[in-house]
């Protein structure tokens, strides 16, 4: 399983200050990523049956919105073969450190 914190994504402290900045940091991050050819909802697999759909790994529940769309992204660009994540508490809970 892969652990992988979103550090690319800075927020600043006021809850309108942190929607505004996702926002950005989203479409800047979708933005580049149909520059560099990696559209994540251009399935370049073939379906098996498995989950491929970002999920958590401990619930097994699938992301969905900006969030899916995100890892979508995040997974095709560094190349991750395993759709499977974890919020920092539940790795911490796990033994994980950062």
């Amino acid at each position: 399983m892969l652990v992988i914190l979103m550090s690319d994504i800075k927020f600043n402290n006021s809850s309108a200050d942190k929607n505004h900045q996702y926002i950005e940091d989203f479409t800047n991050t979708l933005i580049k990523s149909l520059e560099n050819n990696t559209a994540p909802w251009i399935q370049p697999w073939k379906a098996t049956g498995l989950k491929n759909n970002p999920h958590n790994a401990i619930t097994e529940q699938e992301y969905n919105g900006c969030n899916a769309l995100l890892l979508e992204i995040i997974t095709a660009e560094k190349g991750y073969k395993d759709p499977r994540w974890l919020t920092f508490k539940q790795a911490k809970d796990l033994g994980g450190f950062c």
